[in-house]
């Protein structure tokens, strides 16, 4: 990536979208050994990927000791 599309993309970011009624949501969830993170998307009526919504969470030391489900 050049700079150039680099500077577009930092002074632009991207943001997130108002929900659609109607429309399907899709959940993303990633769980890392020190981390969470959870991404709420759905389509708009462009057929375009928007996010409505984002969460990142670092585990304390406690939450690290919990069992996991496979």
């Amino acid at each position: 990536m050049s700079f150039k599309k680099i500077k577009k993309y930092l002074a632009n970011p991207p943001v997130l979208g108002a929900l659609i009624p109607g429309k399907l949501l899709v959940l993303n969830i990633a769980a890392f050994e020190k981390s969470l993170r959870a991404l709420c998307n759905q389509e708009n009526k462009a057929g375009k990927e928007i996010y409505l919504y984002y969460l990142s969470r670092t585990l304390i030391r406690s939450s690290m000791n919990l069992s996991t489900y496979h």
